[in-house]
């Protein structure tokens, strides 16, 4: 009997080793799949699938997902996921995180089209690699949630100017087979339909700025009016609020500040002149009546000017002359100020003046520094003030220049 209990024992002990030997074996195989240079993989995204239980393999160069022990979650029948395994200039064109809905527990998958797929016509963004695949979604139990057939899934940040207060997570924007646009969805999978729009932009997770026989209006992303088409301009650059509701500018009869140059409508940099400008809510309520020559919105207070025109100084057109008030939608007063120039130079710090702008670095009086509550923190001693990295403001006196960081609340001076 004693015998017996010792080979039990030493048999147990084998196949407690041999399966020991096994998993290692395994997971070492995994782990060289996961980070193989031939699939030019990303591998902090790696780590992110790892932490959610997906090894990628590879079955006849198509790609899928197996558990830590080597069962098989996802079959491999994907040619293309970002991140994982991409295509030969795809993981170089586009960052990683443009694809990763992992928070959500999707990832964007790809197949190869047939030589006979039709040649769509496709948006100038796309990469000639990514015109040779369809792209849907799949969730990381293997689920389709969007069959692969359509041109490019994407964060919106591909397809126009970044909105820095939009969640990364959230939209995605594709190009379907009948080549049509501005269908937008989330990583779940819902889909909002807007192509009957010649323009969208996301403002938010839920609004869009769109356009229609160069009128512009606000819809949700269900399509839901918000906002009637029918203004010629609007500008959402700011998270300014109030009563709970994102204040957005308006104008009509209004162009952007440099026509020579394409904006978007969304930075502090393209700014609408001429016409009338007024500020309204996300519902279309007017909050300021269209009747000031420009606005230009911090994410605390809107400045406002009043009798300001557009003027040329040596071929450069300037906006110039008026009186900025600031408008402050917590108590919704106007407050009067001196300046006759401001000029934002970051989304917190705008360059003012009580005297008018000459050329692009000369004023008719020196110049300071307002935050964005419109308080002054550097004194008008200036000829001029610059930004560099961000962060970095430079004040000119003549010759002599004083050196601040910003470290978004406060100026600190360099010795």
């Amino acid at each position: 009997m004693k015998n017996y209990k010792i080979l039990l024992f030493f048999l147990f002990s084998s196949i407690v080793s041999c399966i020991a030997q096994n998993n290692d074996k395994n997971a070492q195989e995994i782990k060289e799949v996961d980070y193989s240079e031939y699939w030019g993989t990303d591998s902090i995204f790696q780590e992110k699938l790892n932490a959610k239980g997906l090894f990628p393999f590879e079955n006849k160069d198509k790609v899928g997902f197996k558990d830590k022990s080597g069962k098989i979650i996802i079959d491999a029948i994907y040619d293309i996921i970002p991140g994982v395994k991409n295509g030969q200039t795809f993981g170089e064109t586009y960052d990683i995180h443009l694809f990763d809905f992992l928070e959500e527990n999707t990832l964007l998958v790809g197949i190869q089209k047939n030589q006979n797929d039709e040649d769509l016509n496709k948006p100038e963004f796309l990469s000639l690699c990514a015109e040779e695949y369809f792209f849907g979604l799949i969730n990381i139990n293997g689920k389709v949630l969007i069959e692969p057939s359509f041109q490019l899934i994407a964060h919106p940040d591909i397809y126009s100017q970044p909105v820095i207060y939009i969640e990364e997570s959230l939209l995605g924007i594709y190009f379907p087979k009948q080549n049509k646009e501005n269908i937008f969805l989330n990583a779940k999978g819902e889909i909002f339909d807007l192509s009957v729009y010649s323009f969208v932009k996301a403002i938010d997770n839920n609004l869009f700025r769109i356009e229609k026989n160069e009128k512009f209006g606000i819809v949700t992303k269900q399509g839901e009016p918000k906002v009637p088409i029918g203004y010629d301009g609007i500008q959402v650059n700011s998270n300014l609020i109030f009563n709970d509701n994102r204040l957005i500018q308006v104008c009509n009869g209004c162009q952007f500040y440099d026509e020579g140059r394409m904006g978007s409508g969304d930075t502090f940099f393209d700014l609408f002149v001429k016409g009338k400008h007024g500020l309204i809510d996300e519902n279309g309520k007017i909050i300021i009546p269209l009747a000031y020559e420009s606005i230009v919105s911090s994410n605390k207070v809107a400045f406002v000017n009043k009798g300001g025109k557009v003027t040329k100084f040596n071929d450069e057109d300037l906006f110039v002359g008026g009186q900025w008030e600031i408008y402050d939608p917590n108590s919704n007063k106007f407050s009067k100020t001196n300046y006759k120039t401001l000029i934002p130079l970051i989304s917190e710090l705008f360059m003012v003046s009580v005297g008018e702008q000459t050329s692009w670095n000369e004023f008719t009086s020196k110049v300071g520094l307002i935050n964005e509550d419109g308080k002054e923190i550097l004194s008008m001693k200036y000829t001029n003030i610059s930004v560099m990295n961000d962060n970095e403001i430079i004040g000119y006196i003549g010759e002599i220049q004083e050196i601040f960081i910003w470290d978004g609340k406060e100026l600190t001076k360099i010795q």
